[in-house]
């Protein structure tokens, strides 16, 4: 009987050069061929995470934005789901602590919002085919989400503020340089990847006893907590290693793979 496994990109089953192994192609493809229902659940939108899906040979659902976009590319008959939210209190946040956020950005789909014009930023969230907007706030649509990056004094007050918004939650993303700034992504609780990965299952009709998920980030806890077997990446922090049932090895030494193998060789 197949499983259906989760797979955070960044930190999991990419290494620090965000490059995937010739071993990790290889043993996905092996374990796809097999019936397994492998779906990458990430928090990259699709546009950055296409390549890496085709590198595995992936024909299944994927999803975006940490769960708040679910689909299938090669797949018409699988119900694209969508989790999405009002930018009002982001933009409000924005207005209201002006020295506090360094910038941030927000998106729709293949259109971007960057709040304030930064050559490094724009040049990551680059839409090949897609629309970039700096310097505007006049966001009609319903977004996926937001990123800000915030001064370390003024997360108290922003997470205060945020705290009144009771269908909208947040976290912090590592950061080499937080004693700069904090990353922090503001998204609908109605989205997770532990929602993701129900929506997949079901639709493949996968008990729950065969779910397995892997990640790295605070963006990955839900999907540990929901997955029947999880493991953490060595490189993971404290809560979302207290969330997993298992560890794995670094996401340098195919972590990952060893894990699922070692799951597919116990059952």
């Amino acid at each position: 009987m197949r499983f259906l496994i989760g797979l955070d990109i960044d930190g999991t089953i990419v290494d620090d050069n965000s490059n995937l192994s010739n071993e990790t192609i290889e043993y996905i493809k092996k374990i796809s061929a097999q019936g397994n229902i492998v779906s990458i659940i990430t928090g990259r939108p699709f546009r950055t995470s296409k390549h890496l899906y085709d590198q595995l040979g992936l024909k299944t659902p994927i999803g975006n934005y940490s769960g708040s976009s679910v689909h299938n590319p090669n797949d018409d008959s699988f119900e694209k789901v969508e989790f999405k939210m009002d930018p009002l209190p982001v933009i409000e946040l924005v207005n209201k602590f002006k020295d506090g956020v360094l910038n941030g950005f927000c998106e729709i789909e293949e259109k971007v919002y960057l709040f304030k014009e930064d050559p490094g930023l724009a040049e990551f969230l680059s839409v090949k085919g897609g629309e970039l907007i700096i310097g505007s706030y006049d966001i009609k649509e319903q977004i996926s989400g937001a990123v800000l990056f915030i001064t370390p004094e003024s997360a108290k007050g922003i997470e205060k503020h945020l705290m009144q918004f009771k269908d909208l939650g947040f976290r912090y993303w590592r950061s080499l340089k937080s004693d700069e700034y904090y990353v922090l992504e503001i998204y609908t609780k109605l989205s997770s990847k532990a929602v993701a990965m129900e929506i997949i299952r079901k639709y493949y009709d996968i008990p729950h006893s065969r779910t397995i998920a892997i990640g790295d980030g605070t963006n990955d806890i839900e999907m540990l907590e929901y997955a029947h077997y999880s493991a953490s990446m060595k490189n993971a922090p404290q809560k979302v290693e207290d969330a997993a049932k298992s560890k794995a090895g670094s996401n340098n030494e195919d972590g990952a793979i060893r894990f699922i193998q070692d799951i597919l060789k116990a059952v």
